[in-house]
């Protein structure tokens, strides 16, 4: 419709990627039926996040009281058809994912029940935080650990291409603005994907095919990374 506003790149490319990882452990443990087919909707009814939280956090020797179980559930609560009983589930869903020790904030059941516009960047956030805890019990440390990391591999791969590296990417929020950061990983590992030299030269804003070209480098790149993510098994027991 020409009223309906066109879905943010960032935000096709987050949820698709998002959704892949989420549906690589709901099917681990629930088979194809625990699918979802969008992590900005999917979770209203609360039981994919009970059951997400349950896939991700059951098992944990180190820390006993960290493990999740999966609730018992009353039909009405396996199928909730008010407002009421699907914030119910959700407050139930997070208040697991806190018990494993997931750092959430700033969400809340109303925003994964509602999941309006405004809730949309706050969904994909815990989704984000979530795949950083994984993966970050997989490596055996802290998300900022993870974050850390992160930053100085993209810092290697990086090295050397201008106008990224130098100067350096210090974050993950205005150093990746421009997509040049992007470009630059992906060529590295990618060269077949777009050419970096007539990607810098171009103004920040780029052209459209310009565009185009590296948001679809992303996703090869970011679809290759989430897997291997997806694969890691959290170190949780005592050596």
């Amino acid at each position: 419709m020409a009223d309906q506003k066109a879905v943010p790149d960032w935000e096709r490319i987050q949820k698709k990627t998002f959704t892949k990882w989420v549906n690589t452990h709901l099917v681990k443990g629930f088979g194809p039926d625990g699918e979802i087919k969008d992590c900005l909707t999917d979770w209203e009814p609360g039981i994919s996040l009970m059951r997400l939280a349950y896939c991700l956090y059951k098992e944990n020797d180190k820390k006993p009281e960290q493990a999740v179980k999966m609730p018992p559930l009353k039909p009405k609560e396996l199928k909730p058809d008010t407002r009421i009983q699907k914030i119910t589930n959700n407050n139930t869903a997070l208040a697991m994912l806190r018990q494993a020790g997931v750092a959430l904030k700033g969400v809340g059941a109303e925003n994964l029940v509602d999941h309006v516009d405004k809730d949309k960047a706050v969904i994909l956030g815990m989704v984000f935080t979530i795949i950083l805890d994984y993966a970050a019990r997989g490596f055996g440390g802290a998300a900022s650990e993870v974050k850390r990391a992160l930053l100085e591999w993209v810092n290697k791969k990086t090295l050397g291409y201008e106008r990224v590296n130098p100067p350096g990417v210090t974050g993950f929020t205005k150093d990746w603005r421009s997509g040049l950061a992007w470009c630059a990983l992906i060529h590295k590992h990618r060269p077949d994907l777009l050419d970096y030299n007539a990607a810098w030269e171009r103004p920040t804003r780029g052209t459209w095919s310009w565009l185009t070209v590296w948001l679809r480098g992303i996703w090869a790149f970011l679809g290759s990374w989430m897997s291997k993510i997806a694969m890691l098994k959290p170190r949780m027991r005592n050596p």
